[in-house]
């Protein structure tokens, strides 16, 4: 079932983008809430939710990295939308910080330091994404632009 696994991963983070009240309704109650607080969420034991499905995930990162990659992007990139999901989120974005090992289980999806991971430098890169407001920026800055209006 990863493939349903991760099919779940993409609907939370389609739903966080789009949806948050939705997708709140998904992620809380969660077994995670009752151990941060102590005291009881309604949620049975047997019950879990995607909150608790991606924090498990989390739990098995070292193991999910070498089997199923796909699987631990798919969680990440829900942690991700749910962090960038502003106020309607908040609840389930506070019942993961509430956790003592959130860090820990963080560190858990990066590659060992010094490890091999498939690139010679060991090194990684990192992306930013340029949006509209950093192209005007540029924009502005282009003393030689043949269609601006008024060269300087």
């Amino acid at each position: 079932a990863p493939a349903t696994a991760r099919a779940a991963a993409a609907f939370i983070t389609a739903a966080a983008a789009r949806q948050p009240l939705l997708a709140e309704s998904l992620l809380l109650p969660s077994k995670l809430s009752s151990l941060a607080g102590g005291g009881g969420t309604g949620v049975k034991e047997e019950e879990s939710s995607m909150l608790d499905s991606l924090w498990e995930c989390l739990g098995e990162a070292g193991e999910m990295r070498a089997s199923d990659p796909r699987m631990l992007a798919a969680a990440v990139g829900a942690l991700v939308a749910l962090w960038r999901g502003g106020r309607l989120l908040g609840g389930a974005v506070a019942t993961l910080r509430s956790q003592p090992t959130l860090v820990s289980r963080l560190e858990g999806c990066l590659p060992p330091r010094g490890g091999s991971s498939g690139s010679s430098g060991g090194s990684v890169l990192v992306a930013r994404k340029r949006d509209k407001d950093d192209e005007a920026d540029d924009d502005e800055d282009d003393e030689d632009d043949p269609d601006d209006p008024n060269p300087t």
